[in-house]
């Protein structure tokens, strides 16, 4: 987003309400764009982590059903489970940092 140009400091708050309405319309238009990107983004991080654990179950045991995976969990047995399984997920999350494209 480029920057907005002004000729020279406003003199009073009613000379700066025009520059002000233009930047605000220019953020609205941002909004869509933003949001779409973080849905992207969203979306390749969810990719990659499902891929990360469903590689590392196939590498350990190849002949491993992953159909409770696509099933889901239990509906008796989810809070137990959870439960077991927090230190493992602040572990591989720990894998998925954000980089920035720039960097």
């Amino acid at each position: 987003m480029s920057p907005i140009q002004v000729a020279e400091a406003p003199a009073s708050i009613a000379d700066a309400l025009p520059v002000l309405s233009f930047a605000s319309n220019r953020l609205r238009r941002l909004e869509p764009v933003l949001a779409g990107q973080l849905e992207v983004e969203g979306r390749e991080l969810i990719q990659m982590v499902a891929e990360h654990i469903l590689t590392c179950l196939r590498s350990h045991d190849p002949a491993i059903s992953l159909a409770p995976v696509v099933d889901g969990p239990v509906a008796e047995m989810e809070a137990a489970a959870r439960d077991s399984v927090r230190e493992v997920v602040d572990f591989v999350a720990a894998y998925f940092k954000r980089e920035p494209a720039d960097s």
